[in-house]
């Protein structure tokens, strides 16, 4: 098989005949099949994910053997199918496949569908039965389209569907950044994430490299100029903080000096080689969010994580069905009218939080942490993204562990109710505490 997944298999190869001796019909002298390299479980009868380790000098010794999943049909004996549509092709395709074998070759099932409706109820489907009797995703075409057939291109009239494309439909996770590979040119270019096991103690996760963007990039390689640690000093500078599999970075960073990502994975896999500390790495991560308002603390945990795999060899990280208005575009708007704007002066924020530092523990529904974030600075206010001896006030909407901890210490900052802060915003100048306000 090769990269693009396109094989070519002829009668009178050697795995011609130990395998495909009865697979085709009697006429078939060549056939180029487009398909997917699986596995298969042979005591379950079912698929394997794509995301499990396996050793390919080993399979079929075990209970998982390699299977081919057929999905289109290229070329016939010396007739080229690819400026056919899909509906020709997967005519001929059931006439030269005329006998699958169970966990060895199969063809893919197809569904036509008609409606929008159709494609939700399919991707519902697939959530449903977490992938044990479905592929991993849909993809979805014209049946009718004369689109020519084009080699590994992801844009000619096929469409990829998985959950995860969708808002809030799968467990959004906060992992913390442990540290950094280099790729070419010296640059840093994936980075390996981890858990809460413990107060100061994290697990690795996994290694993510995809999600950035360039400046965000240039962000994460100036904190590693900084704070960043070769790892051969990893042994004697990090006991009982950070531990790693065998997957190790080049550069480690210490939980303090770093960021928490917010990330989104296919699905949670189980480790079966320790190349992770965690008992379950991540399959297709990739980075949301740099979250520089969340301290170290504030990430995925062990136990949410163990919570979440439900001990299951591979867990899907959706949360819910999705609606049919999730995937219907919006109309596209009218003809534009041109309007002329009129600009006027709007009045100055002003600056009466200057020289007053803020640290934002939590925010309410309908106000974010983020929003009170830049509502300060935009009064002139000074932020601290973690909870430190220089910080004059702390925001927080609920009372929680790490604020109750500190209002058992000596500090001298105040912990005070959001509310107070909104009234500052609409009176437009500081304004005294309520009794009901103030929590230490």
């Amino acid at each position: 098989m090769s990269e693009n997944r396109e094989i070519e298999k002829s009668r009178n190869g050697k795995f011609g005949k130990s395998l495909l001796k009865n697979v085709f019909d009697l006429e078939t002298k060549r056939v180029i099949l487009d398909g997917e390299m699986m596995l298969w479980n042979k005591k379950t009868k079912r698929f394997g994910s794509k995301g499990m380790n396996y050793d390919g000098k080993k399979l079929g010794l075990g209970k998982y053997q390699p299977c081919f999943c057929v999905f289109d049909i290229l070329m016939h004996n010396d007739t080229i199918l690819t400026n056919q549509s899909l509906r020709k092709r997967l005519q001929i395709l059931q006439k030269v496949v005329k006998n699958p074998v169970e966990g060895a070759v199969v063809v893919s099932k197809y569904s036509e569908v008609r409606t929008r409706s159709d494609v939700v109820d399919a991707l519902n489907t697939e959530v449903t039965l977490l992938m044990l009797l479905t592929p991993q995703l849909i993809i979805t075409t014209k049946a009718y389209s004369l689109k020519m057939y084009k080699c590994s291109d992801r844009n000619s009239g096929w469409f990829k569907m998985k959950m995860e494309y969708f808002d809030d439909v799968v467990h959004d996770l906060d992992v913390l950044m442990m540290g950094g590979t280099y790729g070419s040119g010296n640059k840093l270019n994936s980075f390996i994430v981890g858990v809460s096991a413990g107060v100061g103690t994290y697990y690795s996760l996994g290694s993510i490299s995809s999600g950035l963007n360039d400046e965000e990039l240039d962000l994460l390689s100036d904190k590693f100029k900084t704070h960043g640690i070769d790892f051969k000093d990893f042994s004697t500078k990090t006991k009982g903080k950070l531990f790693f599999g065998r997957e190790t970075p080049h550069v480690y960073i210490e939980p303090e000096n770093s960021y928490i990502f917010q990330i989104r994975a296919t699905e949670l896999i189980r480790v079966t080689n320790d190349a992770v500390k965690c008992p379950y790495t991540l399959r297709f991560p990739r980075v949301l969010k740099i979250r520089d308002d969340k301290p170290p603390d504030d990430c995925l945990s062990m136990n949410e994580l163990l919570e979440l795999s439900q001990n299951k060899t591979i867990v899907k990280l959706n949360k819910r069905h999705i609606d049919l208005d999730e995937i219907v575009s919006k109309a596209r708007p009218s003809k534009k009218i041109k309007v002329e704007v009129v600009s006027f002066e709007q009045p100055d924020a002003g600056d009466f939080l200057k020289n007053i530092r803020f640290y934002v523990d939590s925010g309410t529904e309908k106000w974010g942490t983020e929003e009170i974030y830049h509502s300060i600075k935009k009064l002139g206010g000074e932020v601290s993204y973690r909870l430190e001896s220089n910080v004059d006030i702390v925001l927080i909407s609920k009372l929680n562990t790490k604020i109750s901890n500190a209002m058992k210490q000596s500090n001298g900052f105040d912990i005070i109710h959001v509310d107070w802060l909104r009234r500052v915003l609409e009176d437009r100048e500081l304004v005294d505490y309520k009794s009901d306000e103030i929590f230490y």
